[in-house]
């Protein structure tokens, strides 16, 4: 059986009696039925976030090649200009401003060229866990002992608001909240209607 401890103030307590354990459980796995999405939805979400992060990536390579061949032409000039200086067609204090100009500039190319050379994304990967931790989360519920019940309803669920023992409201912590259904088994929120 479970009460309410009054720990956000007497006041704030509307479940006055007690409420059966089994009853609070099926409560909860229907809630987290409500993100239980099946096998076929769960490779769709990893698909498509792998086919967008792909896109993403392809113009993170673009501006890195860009970024290069950037700094090589930066490279050629500041050769060329060392021939000139060499060869006495460019004084000695033209050389030196104009080679710290080219400098700076190759340096800021590398820079943005390493940037992007270093950007990876696990986007889809992190899309495919949580779509599996949601499409799991009910059965995790149910089978798991005392401390899995709580780290799934920490990691899911928030503001449960009981009323003579009924959970009358809830919110689904991001991002399980994108992945509500419906009665109809339609996801629910306003992301999906674009």
């Amino acid at each position: 059986y479970y009460r309410c401890t009054k720990g956000r103030g007497a006041e704030n307590c509307h479940n006055k009696k007690y409420t059966r354990e089994e009853a609070l459980k099926k409560q909860v796995s229907e809630i987290l039925s409500r993100i239980e999405i099946p096998e076929e939805i769960v490779i769709a979400l990893r698909d498509d976030a792998k086919a967008l992060q792909d896109e993403e990536l392809k113009g993170v390579r673009e501006q890195e090649r860009t970024a290069r061949r950037n700094a090589s032409d930066t490279q050629s000039k500041r050769d060329k200009l060392l021939e000139g200086f060499l060869a006495g067609v460019i004084s000695a204090d033209d050389y030196k401003r104009k080679s710290s100009e080219l400098e700076d500039l190759q340096t800021t190319f590398e820079l943005e060229a390493r940037k992007h050379a270093e950007v990876k994304s696990a986007t889809f990967e992190q899309v495919e866990t949580l779509a599996r931790a949601a499409s799991s989360a009910r059965i995790a519920y149910e089978s798991g002992d005392m401390d899995a019940k709580r780290e799934i309803l920490s990691n899911v669920v928030s503001n449960l608001v009981l009323l003579d023992g009924r959970i009358v409201s809830y919110q689904l912590k991001e991002p399980f909240c994108f992945l509500e259904k419906g009665d109809n088994g339609e996801l629910i929120h306003e992301w999906w209607a674009l």
